[in-house]
């Protein structure tokens, strides 16, 4: 009976609640990524803020900020979320590689697709799957069916 209790309590993604650790290296990457996706995301519109009454008053779009600082945020922001993978297994780090990608394409789908937000819910969600990996190893069924109900 133990055995089949302690079996139960290793299926899913953490069994539970993640730990403070995972919850707090999460939320910070989540933080960091999405002021980084912010910041290429005023880069890639910035010829077009300017004229918007809703965006023309964002730093980039007035001139308080230049695309080369606006470049160097994205990649300040984008390394203090990767050193957050330094306390998590390895794996992580390769699957991390998908955020940045889905982070960077994102504001540039406006111009490809007239469903931008499905790339925008993609890498916001991609941490979903890094955070299977994080704990039980490896995505599972449930992890791809989450991710596609966050994205929907």
């Amino acid at each position: 009976m133990l055995a089949a209790m302690g079996q139960a309590q290793q299926q899913g993604a953490s069994a539970g609640l993640p730990s403070l650790k995972m919850l707090v290296i999460f939320a910070l990457g989540a933080i960091f990524m999405r002021a980084a996706g912010c910041a290429i995301n005023d880069f890639a519109d910035r010829k077009v803020d300017g004229h918007v009454t809703r965006t023309k008053g964002r730093p980039l779009a007035d001139g308080r900020l230049s695309a080369k600082e606006a470049i160097a945020a994205f990649l300040v922001l984008v390394l203090l979320s990767a050193s957050l993978l330094f306390f998590l297994p390895i794996a992580v780090f390769y699957w991390s590689l998908g955020a940045v990608l889905l982070a960077f394409i994102y504001p540039f789908m406006k111009r490809f697709t007239h469903l931008p937000q499905v790339f925008l819910a993609a890498a916001f969600g991609w941490a979903i799957p890094m955070a299977y990996v994080a704990i039980q190893g490896a995505p599972d069924i449930w992890c791809w069916l989450l991710f596609v109900a966050y994205i929907v």
